[in-house]
């Protein structure tokens, strides 16, 4: 079999090495020689050009089902970017032999990230997902000043979208593990740009934008595309805000349910998980001003559905 190699020469000669040893050619993609190769390695460096249509991808290299990226770090959103590429083996550790050898042998160690409307979908009704009665509630007390009662009944129904994707089996089954590795908790993220292009397909451009930014941070540590500030839209900013108390307030399986003074606690400080500046700090001026009507509404909810 004949691998081409765009990698940073730190990690090729390794990587010649062991390929040899298993029988393998190797072309290194700066040589002139287009003679035609079965597989190909490249590192983010390399691929970095080609992502979102930047450049052609050239000619010479094999379909993308065949590529591995090969880097000694990826953050979480050039994971995705590389992952919404198509690129379905990625090692974020040099020569992991078991990766290597499935790349080699085609078997794809990242799925398809797709979502449509065949995957077991569950909603209430007409293409709805299910309401939010304390969604609804948290919008009003926060932006009663600020949107009209028809603007704030049109973004709850917006922001109710978000999580469209973790229906389908392929991030349900992501989400449902108690652990998560880099590789896996960047394909667990796609469901926001899964659910994205699916409500952008049915014609939902606002609950598209939404799902795409839920999970951006003010200050741009978030993802899929590590956007920030007011470059995410309002209604993703407000869902952020809503989603991290919630969360903290539940039980998980790694994490035991926070009261609300330790939820607020930690959404004003910090915790090593959640950080203060990655919410808009006027939203969070607003929240935090308002926790003790938080409170009362949480309560009212979870105890009229216990």
């Amino acid at each position: 079999m004949k691998v081409r190699l765009a990698v940073d020469p730190s990690i090729s000669g390794a990587l010649e090495f062991w390929l040899h040893s298993q029988g393998h050619t190797s072309l290194l993609d700066s040589d002139q020689e287009l003679q035609h190769t079965t597989k190909l390695a490249l590192d983010y460096a390399h691929i970095k050009p080609y992502l979102l249509g930047q450049t052609p991808i050239p000619d010479h290299w094999p379909e993308i089902d065949n590529w591995l990226i090969i880097d000694a770090y990826l953050d979480h959103c050039q994971l995705i970017c590389v992952m919404q590429l198509g690129c379905r083996h990625i090692s974020i550790a040099p020569l992991q032999e078991s990766i290597l050898t499935a790349w080699l042998n085609g078997v794809a160690q990242v799925p398809q990230l797709t979502f449509d409307d065949s995957q077991n979908l569950h909603f209430e009704s007409n293409l709805a997902p299910a309401p939010e009665p304390l969604l609804a509630a948290f919008v009003n007390l926060m932006m009663a000043d600020h949107w009209s009662q028809e603007e704030q009944v049109l973004q709850v129904a917006i922001i109710a979208w978000r999580n469209v994707a973790l229906q389908a089996p392929v991030f349900a089954k992501l989400k449902q593990q108690l652990r998560l590795d880099p590789v896996g908790f960047a394909q667990l993220a796609c469901h926001t740009l899964a659910g994205g292009q699916w409500l952008q397909q049915q014609g939902l451009s606002q609950a598209a934008t939404v799902a795409n930014q839920h999970h951006e941070h003010w200050d741009g540590s978030g993802y899929p595309l590590g956007i920030k500030a007011e470059a995410i839209c309002l209604a993703a900013r407000l869902a952020k805000l809503y989603d991290s108390y919630l969360g903290l307030r539940k039980n998980k399986r790694y994490a035991k349910a926070c009261d609300h003074a330790t939820s607020i606690n930690k959404l004003l400080r910090g915790d090593g998980y959640l950080s203060p500046s990655q919410f808009d700090p006027q939203l969070l001026t607003r929240f935090l001003a308002a926790q003790k009507a938080v409170e009362k509404l949480y309560n009212l909810h979870h105890n009229s559905v216990a």
